[in-house]
Formats: C-alpha cells, sequence, structure tokens
C-alpha cells in the first residue's frame, strides 16, 4: 500500500527568508538565514541547533534544513 507524503510546515513558519535569485553561497545563504531568526525571535540554543543540522553535510542538506526549520522560496519540495 503507498503513503501519501503530505507537505511538512516548518517548526518556524513565521520566519521567511527567500533564497531564489539571492547569493547562493553556502554563508550567504546561513547569514541570511540565521539574522532572520534572530529577527524572528529564536534564542541561540534553537539557532545552535539548526546551524548543526544545516553544516552537517553537503551544500544540498544546508538548504534542506533551511527548509525544515524555516518557510523559504526555495524549500526541498518544491517542484515534487
Amino acid at each position: 500500500m503507498a503513503t501519501t507524503r503530505l507537505p511538512r510546515q516548518p517548526p518556524y513558519p513565521h520566519i521567511r527568508v527567500q533564497l531564489v535569485g539571492m547569493d547562493g553561497n553556502a554563508f550567504s545563504v546561513l547569514g541570511r538565514v540565521t539574522s532572520a531568526m534572530r529577527a524572528g525571535g529564536l534564542g541561540d540554543a534553537a539557532i545552535s541547533l539548526f546551524l548543526r543540522e544545516a553544516l552537517g553535510g553537503s551544500y544540498a542538506d544546508l538548504l534542506a534544513a533551511c527548509a525544515r526549520w524555516i518557510e523559504t522560496d526555495g524549500g526541498e519540495d518544491e517542484g515534487e
């Protein structure tokens, strides 16, 4: 029996970061996302958890972590 995968809302949907059309350098992406997280009220502990996840793999993993934590215009499931 096939299961239907429903889109999952990130835990902080009120924090939005535009990725498409912006500087795609990994450090630039991290800077924009962590700045938005701070502006959205997240504390150092939550941001540290995000960074641990985002920096734990490839560039694709970094983008996927962003989409899992906040609302982005370039989420990991876009186009599916």
